[in-house]
């Protein structure tokens, strides 16, 4: 949810609050064990407040984050290329041109909201 203006979320969900136009938070989803979501905070801002009872948020570093756990090299043509592994679906939610896409192990990309500063979504 992306929100100019102060939000009253639920306690009963989670959630992850970050300042509008700080960048861009990358997020790990397991296909198999829907529970975890790991959560790499691209740009290093601060991120305002996470607030999770019903699933595992887990905040990584970027060694971590980008580890062969998750992701594997392009052996071939492109090598400094990095794919996500299966089960796994990367889930990337930018700030500033207000936008969210996936990315899953087969290469698939798919914008689920593309926009911009003007409510273009």
């Amino acid at each position: 949810m992306f929100s100019k203006d102060s939000v009253q979320l639920s306690d009963s969900v989670d959630y992850i609050m970050n300042r509008t136009g700080e960048g861009s938070i990358k997020l790990i989803f397991d296909t198999q064990n829907i529970n975890n979501v790991y959560i790499y905070n691209y740009y290093d801002f601060e991120l305002e407040k996470i607030h999770f009872v019903n699933y595992n948020l887990q905040i990584m570093n970027k060694s971590d984050f980008f580890s062969s756990h998750f992701f594997e090299r392009d052996t071939t043509e492109y090598p400094n290329q990095l794919y996500i592994k299966y089960p796994f679906v990367l889930v990337s939610i930018n700030t500033r041109p207000y936008s969210i896409n996936m990315k899953n192990h087969e290469g698939d990309f798919k914008w689920i909201k593309e926009g911009d500063i003007y409510g273009g979504w």
